[in-house]
């Protein structure tokens, strides 16, 4: 490496460390993680001997992987990862060619998302009446960072990208007073985890609300996973300890607790360990959203992603099915149909339960939509049977396809059955299709998934 590049990387770094810890901490979970990726680069590729390799997303699986993040830049990736990753790996994208119609009812969500949505950028027909005409929605005081908060929306009612069918944006919160009357509103996605003294408050009055199903980020830490993460503790670690009293307000609320997953399923570098995580969710670094109704595909990440978006989404669908659900039978449904990881990759500290399985959630609820089981019931959560018919059904697709695009659709009916049983024969298909098709990232991913005994074939 040449002197006057490495020079330049440490000058970029020193830059980075030398902002303003204020600015940093007054930021939203996604910019915050922005302002102080550059600098953890920077160290990595300006440290003699140290050798990573880095890509551009690959584009093999969908022809507008080529997009910019949500702060039009370019983004580096270590390894390869399908665009669509975060759809794939619990399932969502699976939901319309297995699973039954989502049952046609609207629900209201209300979102506390660190600025204002606008509403031509999100679809107009999944925002309630009540809100169709406004140019704006204010949520915690005024301004704010708009883009971060038409992110969120969207991760939950974009056509392509989001995670609900029947989710609608109700309203963005401004005072608890706006929901407090709202009973059929029962549900809140929370992707602000930097709290100050004003949030601070609106979280303590929204404990004290009932019949409210309240998805929680797992708030704001930091976990160095690289040597240039560890360079950059003494700054982070100064940062997280004032983030940990905030940090402390969202333990508080009763709702599911959501952290984030890296693509090859290790927790987000901001996710925190040793708070009450529920579930972990495929958001950091890169998963898809929009900033503009029809505009392209941007790059989203971390925990606002996880909790505000997909969570919330994925839960807004759950009540469309079950609207009378309570917040525990919620939680269990969520955890019980997790992909649990393996311990070397993350504790539980980290991830709850493991990773979000949308895919196995709304088989759930299917089941007792149309057969009436009790919660209580084993049969509900049983799919060792079907789980296994999806399993040779795809390997005798696969052996009989002509083509890249059958085979995908082949490995699409292997990963139903993963995700509904995950078996160590469905998991060594996944791992080699993806290792086949350079999506080293994915690969890593499916590896990390940790196999119960009683489903080895």
């Amino acid at each position: 490496m040449g002197l006057r590049h490495f020079s330049l990387k440490v000058l970029l770094f020193l830059a980075i460390l030398h902002m303003p810890l204020a600015s940093a901490l007054n930021a939203g979970p996604t910019k915050r993680l922005s302002l102080c990726g550059a600098g953890v680069i920077a160290l990595i590729l300006g440290v003699p001997g140290v050798e990573l390799s880095y890509r551009y997303v690959s584009a093999r699986m969908e022809p507008s992987a080529e997009v910019g993040n949500w702060k039009g830049e370019r983004r580096l990736e270590w390894g390869k990862l399908s665009p669509r990753w975060a759809q794939e790996y619990t399932g969502e994208d699976l939901r319309e060619r297995f699973l039954a119609k989502v049952p046609e009812r609207r629900v209201p969500v209300g979102l506390l998302a660190g600025g204002n949505i606008e509403l031509g950028g999100i679809p107009r027909s999944r925002v309630h009446v009540r809100l169709q005409n406004s140019v704006a929605v204010v949520p915690l005081g005024s301004g704010g960072n708009t883009e971060h908060a038409t992110l969120v929306a969207n991760l939950i009612i974009d056509p392509q990208l989001g995670f609900s069918r029947r989710g609608e944006i109700y309203f963005t919160l401004s005072t608890p007073s706006s929901i407090r009357g709202q009973t059929d509103v029962r549900l809140v996605g929370i992707s602000v985890a930097g709290l100050g003294e004003e949030q601070t408050k609106v979280m303590r009055e929204l404990t004290e609300m009932e019949n409210k199903i309240f998805i929680v980020p797992a708030g704001y830490g930091w976990n160095p996973r690289t040597p240039g993460d560890y360079a950059l503790g003494w700054y982070r670690g100064a940062e997280a300890q004032v983030a940990a009293a905030r940090n402390e307000e969202l333990d508080k609320m009763p709702g599911i607790h959501v952290g984030s997953l890296q693509g090859n399923g290790r927790p987000a570098q901001t996710t925190p360990s040793g708070r009450n995580i529920d579930i972990a969710v495929p958001s950091d670094r890169r998963i898809l959203s929009r900033l503009k109704a029809d505009g392209p595909p941007v790059y989203f990440t971390g925990n606002s992603a996880a909790s505000g978006g997909v969570m919330t989404g994925v839960a807004a669908d759950i009540l469309a099915f079950e609207p009378n659900i309570s917040l525990e039978e919620m939680r269990t449904l969520i955890r019980r149909t997790a992909l649990p990881l393996k311990n070397s990759v993350a504790s539980s500290s980290y991830v709850g339960s493991g990773s979000l399985n949308a895919f196995k959630i709304f088989r759930v609820l299917e089941k007792r939509m149309f057969r009436g089981l009790a919660w209580t019931d084993q049969s509900l959560w049983d799919f060792d049977a079907e789980s296994k018919a999806f399993l040779e059904r795809g390997k005798v697709a696969m052996a009989s396809a002509k083509s890249m695009e059958d085979r995908l659709q082949a490995m699409d009916i292997i990963r139903a059955s993963f995700l509904l049983n995950p078996s160590e024969e469905a998991q060594r298909l996944l791992v080699n299709f993806y290792k086949e098709q350079e999506l080293d990232v994915n690969a890593q991913f499916y590896d990390s998934i940790l196999v119960p005994l009683s489903t080895e074939r």
